[in-house]
C-alpha cells in the first residue's frame, strides 16, 4: 500500500486564511436594483474594518450581530467593484476578494 502526502500551508498561513474579510452581501454578480443597499462583511475578531468601491477611498463599516455593514448608495448605474479591509489587534491587515456587482 503506497502512502500519499498531501501538502498543507504551514500552521501561520492557515491561521492568515481563516482571519480573512468576505463581503457576503451583494454576492459576485448580483443585480442591485434600490437606490440604497447595505453590504455585510463577515471578519471575526476585527478590530475595524473598511470598504473601498470602485477603487475609491476606504470607507469605515459599523459592527452589529457579528457582521460589519456599509450603507452604500450606488451614485451610478452599471458596474461596481467592492472590497473590504479587516485590521485585527495584532495590527495585522487582511484584504477581501473583490465582488462585483450591477447597479440597474
Amino acid at each position: 500500500m503506497k502512502h500519499h502526502h498531501v501538502k498543507t500551508k504551514p500552521r501561520k498561513q492557515l491561521l492568515a486564511a481563516a482571519r480573512k474579510p468576505r463581503i457576503d452581501y451583494p454576492q459576485e454578480g448580483e443585480r442591485v436594483e434600490n437606490e440604497s443597499y447595505t453590504v455585510r462583511i463577515c471578519a471575526e475578531q476585527a478590530r475595524t474594518v473598511r470598504i473601498a468601491v470602485d477603487q475609491g477611498e476606504w470607507r469605515d463599516c459599523r459592527p452589529a450581530v457579528g457582521f460589519w455593514w456599509f450603507d452604500w448608495a450606488p451614485e451610478a448605474s452599471g458596474e461596481h467593484e467592492l472590497i473590504a479591509c479587516a485590521e485585527y489587534e495584532s495590527g495585522q491587515e487582511a484584504v477581501s476578494g473583490l465582488v462585483h456587482c450591477v447597479k440597474s
